[in-house]
């Protein structure tokens, strides 16, 4: 069943193929002398949003990592009454992160420029991808440490009954690839706006969602180039890249209560 479900992520399709030549293209590789002043800025400025919006889970990281280097494990006796406490807490947690996301969204320098419905509709399209990067520090060795509370972790049990287990494998499948990436903080935070700006359907304003995507992946392939990043390791962020709509779709798609 497991190579079942990678096959089903490996899939080459048009979307794969351009961000790979993108990358090939010295474009995309090579800037003026004059660019390199914004492109650091860029950078810089998109780091220290990715930042702070990752400070709400210091706590959970701490708490993480206690759990994973004491091997304890937390086990649950799935009452109606804690189904319920949890299924409400996790909506929660859900409202919470679409607030942060779009806190984050109008920060970013380029999407305050997009109207109510595009900014609707680059939340709705990469709602999960994005949480996914936010919680990544979150993910170790095939779990999931995200904590209600002092007691209660939403692990890879409780991860499937409030989604469901298709969409677990999906979502632990994108965390376990890009935790295979090793990616740097300042990789980490460009992916985020290149993920958002990864859309084209349904936008009111295509033309500028073209001109942001051109931006924010100028920056994030130089960030590569600078890290000299190898082609095999493109060929895993392309295949992760195009992962992210799927795992979206995939839990976009479960009823949460």
């Amino acid at each position: 069943m497991k190579r079942k479900f990678s096959e089903s992520f490996s899939e080459t399709d048009t979307m794969e193929q351009a961000y790979f030549e993108s990358f090939q293209n010295e474009y995309f590789l090579k800037t003026e002398q004059n660019r390199i002043a914004v492109l650091n800025q860029l950078k810089e400025q998109t780091v220290d949003l990715y930042r702070e919006s990752i400070k709400e889970y210091d706590v959970h990281r701490f708490k993480a990592n206690r759990l994973h280097f004491s091997g304890q494990k937390i086990s649950f006796n799935l009452t109606n009454g804690f189904k319920k406490f949890i299924r409400e807490e996790n909506v929660y947690f859900l409202r919470r992160n679409s607030n942060a996301m779009l806190n984050l969204l109008k920060s970013l320098p380029g999407f305050l420029s997009f109207g109510h419905n595009d900014l609707k509709t680059i939340m709705n399209q990469h709602f999960f991808s994005i949480m996914t990067l936010r919680t990544l520090k979150l993910y170790l060795n095939d779990e999931f440490y995200f904590m209600l509370d002092d007691t209660i972790q939403i692990n890879k049990e409780l991860f499937a009954f409030l989604y469901d287990k298709k969409s677990r494998n999906y979502t632990f499948h994108m965390f376990s690839s890009i935790r295979s990436l090793n990616l740097t903080e300042k990789e980490i935070g460009l992916m985020i706006p290149f993920f958002l700006s990864s859309i084209y359907k349904n936008l009111e304003n295509k033309e500028l969602m073209k001109e942001v995507y051109g931006y924010y992946s100028n920056a994030l392939f130089d960030e590569f180039k600078k890290n000299k990043r190898s082609v095999e390791f493109m060929k895993k962020f392309t295949y992760i890249a195009c992962m992210g709509p799927k795992v979206n779709n995939a839990l976009m798609d479960v009823s949460l209560m």
